[in-house]
């Protein structure tokens, strides 16, 4: 399970906004991704581990709320915040950086 490739962010935008997200949607994500690449390394790990373990789909949100226990209850960090829509937008991104998982996102 490695997670060492990079993603670049022009792919993800182009991506996202081929699929109908606002420009302006787009570009604060990816804002917020580059500010929290702790959060993005962690979907990332999480997604793969559950690949890795067998499972064949899986959903963005459930990946988001593990995240954000980890995040405000084990690490204390009450100030952690997450659009809602930023879960999709991770899975896209994931995508995006492995093609060949397409479908695991529900």
């Amino acid at each position: 399970m490695t997670t060492s490739r990079v993603i670049s962010s022009d792919r993800v935008r182009l991506a996202l906004v081929r699929e109908g997200v606002p420009v302006e949607t787009v570009d604060a994500f990816l804002r917020w991704k580059r500010s929290n690449q702790d959060i993005w390394i962690a979907f990332e790990r999480i997604a793969l581990r559950a690949i890795a373990n067998g499972e064949k789909r899986w959903g963005a949100k459930g990946i988001a709320e593990i995240i954000r226990y980890q995040v405000r209850v084990i690490q204390k960090r009450s100030t952690f915040k997450m659009n809602n829509n930023y879960p999709a937008y991770l899975a896209r991104a994931f995508i995006v950086k492995y093609p060949h998982h397409a479908k695991f996102f529900e």
